[in-house]
């Protein structure tokens, strides 16, 4: 994926917990974006966000039911 972001810019990925939510952050951590990392399951968006930062990318975890 070539995305190439600037410095500063940020993504927000529902479902990010597992399958092509979490593909999708990790393509755009990869390019260089910040990434909000969000899911109903809260143990696998902080495991998710944690390998991610490990990684030495930025991201956060949010636990959150978007069809609320």
């Amino acid at each position: 994926m070539n995305l190439s972001f600037e410095k500063r810019k940020s993504r927000l990925v529902t479902g990010a917990g597992s399958g092509m939510g979490l593909s999708a952050a990790q393509a755009f951590a990869a390019e260089g974006a910040a990434v909000a990392l969000v899911d109903i399951n809260e143990s696998a968006v902080r495991i998710a966000t944690e390998r991610l930062v490990a990684a030495g990318h930025k991201a956060i975890a949010i636990r959150c039911d978007v069809t609320k």
